[in-house]
């Protein structure tokens, strides 16, 4: 049975490495900004910048078998779940999404890929998908140490109802909302480049998921006059239509 292992794990960071690399080559992964993005996100020079962060990693190890739920709405959550679940230590069960996505299916590709190379890991992932099937959640929390649950307010109240050791921790994901305040007069102000660039933001945090992300704001706040805010909401909303 595998041991936890220590923070920030040398051979965890080797691989993530790896795999960034391998997404990055990917001319399918191109197609996709969040997998790019998880593959920047996951490269060794940003993994040892946070490992830097913590001075003592030999004494802080891995809780032991990390369960983590990912949410339906988001196709990249289960590869970012998976790598905070490795660099946290733990040995990793990932449930994806049922819903097919094109992203899951590229990232899980290369992970088989990669673990032919990186044998010593192949115990301490596990990349799983079921629909839901409160036995089959049942049989995995009861092996688990801590679960890791994203969803909706009522998935995560049905899913801790579910039997655990007694000493199982559960770490919460829960409904989130966010809102957007815009200041006119910066907008007016602002250069195309910098126009297109904000357009292009705002555009990923609410159409790239659909409006579902935790940063998909529901709400938009314009701070000025009265003026400047028609004259910023006609100069934002048409570069975001170019977009």
């Amino acid at each position: 049975e595998p041991k936890p292992k220590e923070i920030f794990d040398n051979e965890i960071i080797e691989f993530l490495s790896d795999l960034s690399i391998l997404l990055l080559k990917n001319k399918d992964s191109k197609r996709y900004p969040d997998i790019i993005a998880f593959a920047y996100w996951i490269r060794k020079a940003n993994l040892n910048l946070n490992k830097s962060n913590y001075e003592n990693h030999t004494n802080r190890l891995g809780r032991g078998i990390a369960f983590n739920i990912a949410p339906s709405n988001v196709p990249i959550n289960f590869a970012f779940s998976l790598a905070f679940s490795l660099l946290s230590g733990n040995i990793s069960i990932i449930r994806t999404p049922s819903k097919k996505y094109p992203q899951t299916i590229i990232i899980c590709e290369a992970i088989n890929k990669l673990l032919i190379k990186h044998k010593q890991l192949v115990d301490y992932i596990y990349i799983i998908e079921y629909e839901k099937n409160n036995q089959i959640t049942e049989k995995i929390s009861l092996i688990s140490d801590i679960r890791i649950i994203w969803g909706s307010d009522k998935t995560i109240s049905t899913i801790r109802k579910i039997e655990t050791k007694p000493r199982t921790f559960d770490l919460i994901f829960s409904d989130r909302y966010s809102f957007c305040i815009l200041d006119s007069k910066a907008i007016l102000l602002g250069s195309d480049k910098v126009t297109k660039d904000l357009t292009e933001l705002f555009f990923n945090d609410v159409f790239l998921f659909d409006q579902n992300a935790c940063s998909s704001p529901h709400l938009i706040y314009w701070l000025g006059s009265d003026k400047n805010i028609n004259l910023a909401k006609n100069k934002f909303w048409k570069n975001l239509n170019i977009t």
